[in-house]
């Protein structure tokens, strides 16, 4: 994703551009796919997965749910000219519902974990036992931090 000019911008993507289909009497036909089901996502029950995917140019991993994926799309905030790459694209299932939301810092020292829909996160290093912070509803965030508060 790119943004082209010299401002914020946010929103959610889900549906594609529309894109030239033949058809089989040799005319084209132009359809439109969601996010999920381009992603092959689409299918099948959405309560317990999960989708992970990193950031090329951060380095940042992130994770959302398949069912917002599905109902909504992705949610994404561009600075003025950024540019993102999502890559490494892989699911995960989560039937006892143990997180919301992460994302880790860009070295990969710290993870931020949103644990209720409160809006509370914690932070762990891959190195420790245990979380090593807190972040509380509304409270501060670091900058890498691309996760905003629910509203």
């Amino acid at each position: 994703m790119y943004h082209n000019r010299y401002a914020e911008t946010s929103g959610w993507v889900k549906d594609s551009a529309a894109f030239a289909v033949k058809e089989g009497d040799g005319s084209k036909k132009l359809v439109r796919r969601t996010l999920a089901d381009g992603l092959g996502i689409g299918d099948g029950s959405a309560d317990d997965r999960w989708l992970v995917f990193r950031e090329q140019r951060s380095g940042l991993e992130h994770l959302r749910s398949v069912a917002e994926l599905r109902e909504r799309g992705l949610r994404v905030q561009l600075h003025a000219y950024e540019t993102l790459v999502f890559w490494e694209m892989r699911e995960l299932y989560d039937s006892t519902k143990h997180f919301l939301d992460y994302t880790w810092s860009p070295d990969g020292a710290v993870i931020l974990v949103q644990v209720d829909d409160g809006d509370e996160w914690l932070y762990f290093r891959p190195d420790r036992a245990g979380p090593i912070g807190r972040v509380t509803p509304g409270g501060w965030r670091p900058d890498w931090c691309r996760c905003a508060p629910r509203a």
